[in-house]
């Protein structure tokens, strides 16, 4: 029935509603990410020279110990992170609803 397409269809959608953001170092960094249910992705120094690929459920929590250091992408698009930044730690939100 169309009913039953319409579930299946919705429920395929919402398997993959998730962000997925790389970080790439060029300096040693501390990096803390919680997703929307609020848990934590990763909590730890990143090294110089190393990178990561997480996901999780939008929207994802980011806090970042260095972030001129880190290049910031987010589903395959680089993502500016100076605005969100002061005194070399950037705070800010990921895969909000607009």
């Amino acid at each position: 029935s169309i009913v039953n397409d319409i579930a299946t269809s919705n429920e395929s959608v919402a398997v993959k509603s998730t962000t997925s953001v790389e970080l790439q170092f060029s300096e040693d960094c501390w990096v803390e990410i919680t997703d929307a249910d609020g848990q934590t992705l990763t909590k730890k120094i990143m090294l110089a020279n190393t990178s990561a690929t997480l996901e999780g459920k939008p929207p994802l929590t980011v806090s970042l110990g260095r972030a001129p250091a880190v290049i910031v992408t987010v589903d395959g698009v680089v993502f500016d992170t100076t605005p969100f930044t002061q005194h070399g730690v950037a705070r800010f939100k990921l895969g909000e609803k607009k």
